[in-house]
């Protein structure tokens, strides 16, 4: 699945039912891969409530996007929120 905000600055709110519009089965995500520039907070219930677990954007030694597994976090994410922090070069195998 790959979700991604338009602009510099914006934040994007995605809840349990826009997921699943993008066809992501509540409560599966092990890992994710974040842009250089961007954040995701995910959050364990709809509506951006419960425990979260932010990420930064990371790139690898390689130039490629970085896989960040979300041990303490794997198989909770309900919503989620990106923001872009900045404008990214970002490349990778998905």
């Amino acid at each position: 699945m790959a979700i991604f905000s338009a602009g510099e600055g914006e934040e994007y709110y995605y809840n349990f039912a826009d997921l699943s519009s993008l066809n992501y089965p509540n409560d599966t995500a092990t890992s994710i891969m974040v842009p250089e520039g961007y954040t995701v907070t995910l959050f364990q219930d709809d509506g951006f409530k419960g425990s979260s677990k932010t990420i930064q954007g990371k790139m690898a030694s390689t130039g490629f996007l970085e896989c960040q597994y979300m041990w303490d976090f794997s198989d909770k994410a309900s919503s989620a929120v990106i923001v872009k922090n900045a404008y990214p070069y970002a490349q990778g195998y998905w």
